[in-house]
C-alpha cells in the first residue's frame, strides 16, 4: 500500500509560546486535537497556542497524534476486515442461490 502524507503539525516559535498549526486530509479531525491542547478550528485545519519550550510541545503533540492516527488506522482496518467477512458470507449465500435445478 502507498503511503501519503495524512496529517501536518507545524510549530512556530512567536512571542515566548509556541503557535502550533494542524492540517488533515481527514483521517483525523485535527478540531479535536488543537481542542485537547486549549484551541480549535476546523476538522481538517485548526491551531493552539502553548506556553511551554518547543521540545515539550513538540513532544506532547506528536505523542498525541500519532495515539489518534493508530487509533484512526485500527479503526479502518477492523472496518476493512468486516467488509470483507460480509462480502465472502454475501458471495457464499449467492453461490447457493444460482446452483442448476435438475430438470425433469
Amino acid at each position: 500500500m502507498p503511503y501519503s502524507v495524512q496529517t501536518v503539525i507545524m510549530f512556530r516559535e512567536e512571542e515566548g509560546r509556541i503557535n502550533v498549526t494542524f492540517r488533515s486530509k481527514g483521517l483525523i479531525d485535527v478540531a479535536l486535537v488543537a481542542k485537547h491542547f486549549g484551541g480549535g478550528g476546523h476538522k481538517q485545519a485548526s491551531g493552539c497556542k502553548m506556553e511551554v519550550p518547543l521540545k515539550e510541545a513538540q513532544e506532547k503533540v506528536v505523542s498525541y497524534v500519532l495515539e489518534k492516527i493508530n487509533a484512526a488506522l485500527e479503526k479502518k482496518k477492523k472496518a476493512v476486515k468486516k467488509a470483507a467477512a460480509e462480502n465472502t458470507v454475501e458471495k457464499n449465500s449467492s453461490d447457493k442461490k444460482t446452483e442448476e435445478i435438475p430438470s425433469k
